[in-house]
């Protein structure tokens, strides 16, 4: 047995990831979007291939015309949907405009048909596209020739999402009832705090159980996945990701209106003095929700990855991520910075862009005659185009170096034995759910760090 853990690599290069993402893009926009699944396949076989155990790459064996097809099923369902919701729309509408005897009793029947289509449609939806997808994927992801599995019932999802529908409900009618005087009336700061604690609260819960479902219907071959999060400190974390908010809400309370509005100057140094105020004000609140926000992301990769647990015959062992506090902020910094320095690249060529323009069809400071729309177009075409060309560039380094930061950090115990894992049956599913879990933008893989699993 090993002593060492077994350690993730990702191998992705910014240039070969923009150049694959450059000529999905043109095919995209040539084929009028439907290349979308082929373009989707080319990313996950990019990220999959290049992300390595003990250095051995994963395989993503998804093809193009398998989510084509789901997309296509995916586009019917909702067509579908949209015009049995159109159909009672209309229904209703007739009812109402041609009044006659016991219509009103229809028309009562068509609103409670109506009311229940759209409270239960997303209900079923959503756990339909999240299972799918979560099937497709899963089911499409090999290591060494050993694929992984997904066992899950859609009923017991579609139970999970119906049980937190309904406490949204209780939530939302809480939520009305400490209002002042009624929903569009003005909020005490009572209300909105505790608005956001019943956020935290449900996201945690519902994450912790959807989460959990999910990854303890995983097999990798004949090792059984486990995750055993727990809601309270999942909570703690959110809480701390919003004390920052908190804070801005009782201040606004308590500064009333005043904190809103400008008051009469009576000279320039007070204005001075006010702008100064605002502008600290702003700057520290905002590095405030950055470093709380770098704070909670460390947190959240170890929770996420503490809680993993790896079944082999009665061996257990756990995943966990080995950055630190310093290495997240290291990271997380350099994005910023990068961001930074790319926005500032931009606003440089556009400012100087702007510059050659105006010298270029006469304008000058003191005259605008020869100003036009027509300038004003070409020259907000050309800073939307400098815009795009940067950050199509800048991004892909920011996507690598995440990634890199994230896989990189992964870590297996030495109890699992890699070199035993043997192939159980494999399962067979479409690319419907895969398709609508976009449409929807369902994911609860990572949902911190969006931006990584937008590409993937």
């Amino acid at each position: 047995m090993q002593n060492k853990p077994h350690k993730f690599s990702f191998e992705g290069r910014a240039l070969e990831y923009f150049s694959l993402w450059l000529v999905n893009t043109i095919l995209r926009v040539v084929t009028f979007g439907f290349y979308y699944p082929w373009a989707k396949t080319n990313l996950r076989k990019f990220f999959y291939g290049n992300t390595k155990l003990e250095g051995s790459s994963f395989s993503y064996h998804g093809n193009g015309m398998e989510l084509f097809k789901g997309l296509l099923k995916a586009i019917a369902i909702l067509v579908l949907v949209a015009g049995f919701g159109l159909i009672i729309a209309f229904t209703a509408s007739y009812i109402t405009n041609n009044p006659v005897k016991r219509l009103p009793y229809l028309l009562t029947i068509i609103k409670i048909i109506w009311a229940l289509f759209v409270t239960i449609t997303p209900f079923l939806l959503f756990p339909f596209a999240l299972h799918g997808s979560i099937r497709y994927l899963v089911q499409r992801l090999s290591w060494r020739g050993i694929y992984f599995n997904y066992h899950g019932a859609l009923q017991d999802l579609i139970f999970i999402y119906f049980k937190y529908g309904f406490l949204v409900f209780i939530g939302f009618a809480f939520f009305v009832g400490l209002s002042d005087e009624g929903y569009n009336q003005r909020l005490t700061v009572l209300t909105p705090t505790l608005l956001l604690f019943f956020v935290a609260i449900f996201y945690t819960t519902f994450f912790v159980e959807t989460r959990g479902y999910l990854f303890n219907n995983i097999t990798w071959g004949n090792v059984e996945v486990r995750w055993y999060g727990d809601g309270v400190t999942f909570f703690m974390l959110r809480l701390r990701f919003l004390f920052p908010i908190l804070l801005l809400i009782f201040y606004l309370h308590f500064q009333e209106a005043s904190a809103l509005m400008i008051p009469r100057l009576e000279s320039m140094g007070e204005m001075y003095q006010l702008l100064i105020k605002i502008i600290v004000g702003i700057l520290v609140f905002a590095i405030t929700m950055i470093l709380t926000y770098i704070w909670y992301l460390h947190g959240y990769l170890h929770y996420i990855f503490s809680n993993f647990r790896l079944f082999q015959g009665n061996d257990e062992c756990e995943v966990w991520h080995e950055s630190t506090f310093k290495d997240t902020l290291k990271t997380c910094l350099s994005v910023i910075l990068l961001l930074f320095g790319a926005l500032t690249f931009i606003g440089i060529i556009n400012t100087v862009f702007s510059f050659m323009f105006g010298m270029w069809s006469g304008i000058s400071v003191g005259s605008l005659e020869k100003f036009s729309f027509q300038n004003l177009q070409i020259m907000l075409l050309l800073q939307v185009l400098v815009f795009v060309i940067v950050m199509s560039i800048a991004i892909p380094f920011i996507i690598i170096f995440l990634m890199r930061w994230v896989v990189d950090g992964i870590r297996i115990d030495s109890k699992l034995d890699l070199d035993n894992l043997s192939q159980k049956q494999i399962g067979n599913s479409e690319g419907l759910g895969d398709n609508l879990s976009d449409i929807f933008n369902i994911d609860l893989v990572y949902p911190e760090l969006r931006l990584i699993s937008q590409s993937l």
